[in-house]
């Protein structure tokens, strides 16, 4: 997805920032617990204290929507399988 967020970017002829991604919301918890079983690793999962209050975030894809004509591929996890081949 975010190399075809590049060449979107290219044929709509834009330059700016955007998000890209799936626009849907993923802890860090749950995205590194899915990279670990995706991997198979037997790495275990540390999980500290924060710092500063904890904030779900999700990338508003709206803009690289409308300006560039994205449209995500993948989801997470989705996504990761076909990196680990890449």
């Amino acid at each position: 997805d975010a190399a075809d967020s590049v060449l979107c970017a290219l044929e709509a002829g834009k330059t700016g920032v955007y998000n890209i991604g799936s626009g849907k919301e993923t802890s860090v918890k749950d995205a590194a617990q899915l990279i670990l079983d995706v991997t198979k690793s037997k790495s275990n999962l540390i999980i500290k204290p924060r710092q500063k209050p904890a904030a779900d975030l999700t990338f508003d894809i709206s803009a690289a929507k409308a300006d560039l004509g994205f449209e995500p591929k993948y989801t997470f996890p989705e996504g990761i399988e076909p990196q680990l081949e890449g």
